[in-house]
C-alpha cells in the first residue's frame, strides 16, 4: 500500500511538472525558451553535481511558453536524480566517503528552488527518500529513481 501511495504521489508531481513546475499558479510569469536556456545556464553554474556525473537540461519546444524558473528546476531535477544514483551506486559499492557527500547534497536540497516551490506532497516525498537513506535504507530512493528520473 505505502509503495503504490508513493507511486500516486509521483506520479501527481509529474504531472504537476509537465505543467510548467512544481509552483504553477496562476500568478506566475510566463518566459519563452531562450529564457529557460539562460536559467538553464546560470543553474549549470551554481547546482552541484556528483564527481564525474553530467546533465542535459532541454527545453522541450522552441515556441512554448514556460513558468519563470522552469530552467533552474529541470537542473535541480537531473541533479537530485544524480545525486541520488551516486549514493545508491556508493552504498551498493561500501564507498562510505561518497554515501556522506552525497547526504550532506541532499540534507541541502530543501533549499532548492524544486523543493521550495513544490506543494507539500513532493516535499514529503523527497523528505522520505532523504530520511530513509539516513538510515541506510535505499528503498525509497530507488523507488524515486525509478519511478522519476530518466535513463540518459
Amino acid at each position: 500500500m505505502r509503495v503504490r501511495r508513493l507511486a500516486l504521489v509521483l506520479l501527481a508531481a509529474n504531472l504537476i511538472a509537465a505543467c510548467g513546475g512544481p509552483s504553477a499558479s496562476s500568478d506566475m510569469e510566463v518566459v519563452g525558451a531562450n529564457a529557460v536556456r539562460a536559467e538553464i545556464a546560470a543553474a549549470l553554474k551554481e547546482v552541484p553535481l556528483p564527481p564525474g556525473a553530467t546533465i542535459n537540461p532541454i527545453v522541450p519546444d522552441e515556441n512554448a511558453g514556460y513558468e519563470a524558473g522552469f530552467g533552474r528546476q529541470a537542473v535541480e531535477g537531473l541533479a537530485m536524480c544524480a545525486w541520488f544514483r551516486y549514493w545508491l551506486d556508493a552504498l551498493a559499492s561500501d564507498r562510505t566517503e561518497d554515501v556522506a557527500r552525497a547526504t550532506e547534497t541532499a540534507n541541502k536540497m530543501s533549499t532548492w528552488a524544486i523543493y521550495v516551490g513544490a506543494d507539500q506532497s513532493y516535499r514529503d516525498v523527497i523528505d522520505n527518500v532523504i530520511t530513509n537513506a539516513k538510515l541506510g535504507d535505499p528503498s525509497a530512493m530507488s523507488t524515486f529513481v525509478s519511478a522519476n528520473c530518466r535513463t540518459a
